[in-house]
């Protein structure tokens, strides 16, 4: 939050509620490409990545190679109903 720079109040407000969306998108992608396809086990019986990071990375990858992934773009977008945002 200090590298920002950012000392309105009402622009830390906006920042923090982009980065709680940003969040709960992310986790709730990893969540659903959880249940397509499951992130192994590691011996210990931990995940090997969080879901939040298995969203990241898959949104990420959409985003990097949009005109080929489309169809996982849109997906994405569907993702973002406020019903279905919850964490």
């Amino acid at each position: 939050m200090e590298d920002t720079h950012i000392t309105s109040p009402e622009k830390i407000e906006k920042l923090l509620f982009v980065l709680a969306i940003a969040f709960c998108w992310a986790y709730k992608l990893g969540g659903v490409n959880d249940t397509e396809n499951p992130i192994p086990k590691k011996s210990h019986g931990r995940m090997s990545k969080s879901l939040f990071r298995l969203g990241l990375d898959f949104f990420r990858s959409v985003i990097f190679f949009i005109e080929k992934k489309m169809r996982e773009f849109l997906k994405i977008i569907k993702l973002l109903t406020i019903c279905e945002l919850a964490c």
